[in-house]
């Protein structure tokens, strides 16, 4: 009788232990499916679309001329002027510098001029004022412009830290490169900022825009349709 009693016993715990090993492997699996979410996540959120979705906030675009590389210490820049009402320009066989600048994140380096689409590039700096209206309507239009389009933010002549901080304020989510020798501006601007390029493949500079009239979206897309071919539907 007492072999009977504690047979039920036996088979109550193996049922237990059976139990519990199944909520163990369901955690288990839970727990793995939620970290592997997780990744997914980042990675993507870390990366540019190829449907002309706006990617994240400092993050640079993958052109054939990226490659891996570190944050570049941040020497205090000469801040540069603001742009004039007359210094709306035409450019005329002027080019982007082939020399690589750097991701304003530090994710890596990146070679303008071998932009395989034709490109909108905005000059900008932190201490600019005029530049801190305009950068919210060049992200209206980054968010407007398709895949056929690259628009960039050029931190020019500035300290990354103070960069860093209006792209955030400013919930800016174009890709955006860090230019503190002033490479892009010396090369094609000059004249104040901010200043806005029109960009065809290959880095020809179809058009630069130094004014203190600020873009704002319906203006860019009508630069960009009349100097790139390109049209921006609002």
């Amino acid at each position: 009788m007492i072999g009977r009693l504690r047979s039920p016993q036996r088979g109550r715990g193996a049922i237990s232990d059976a139990r519990s090993g199944t909520r163990d492997a369901v955690a288990r699996r839970a727990v793995t499916a939620i970290a592997t979410g997780a990744i997914f996540l980042a990675t993507m959120s870390a990366c540019g679309s190829s449907a002309g979705t706006p990617a994240r906030a400092g993050s640079c675009l993958a052109s054939p001329g990226t490659v891996a590389a570190g944050p570049t210490g941040g020497a205090t820049a000469t801040r540069l002027p603001t742009a004039s009402a007359s210094s709306v320009i035409a450019a005329s066989k002027m080019r982007l510098p082939s020399q690589s600048v750097d991701c304003l994140d530090g994710s890596g380096v990146v070679q303008l001029d071998t932009l395989t689409r034709p490109a909108v590039i905005n000059l900008w700096a932190s201490y600019c004022l005029p530049c801190h209206a305009e950068l919210p309507r060049v992200e209206a239009f980054a968010r407007a412009a398709g895949p056929s389009l690259a628009v960039i933010g050029v931190d020019t002549a500035d300290e990354r830290g103070a960069a860093v901080s209006v792209v955030h304020d400013l919930g800016l989510t174009y890709p955006m490169v860090f230019d503190p020798k002033q490479l892009v501006y010396t090369a094609t601007a000059g004249r104040g900022l901010p200043a806005t390029l029109f960009v065809a493949p290959g880095g020809a500079v179809r058009y630069v825009y130094e004014s203190g009239t600020v873009l704002d979206a319906k203006r860019l897309g009508q630069l960009t349709e009349r100097y790139l071919g390109v049209t921006v539907h609002e």
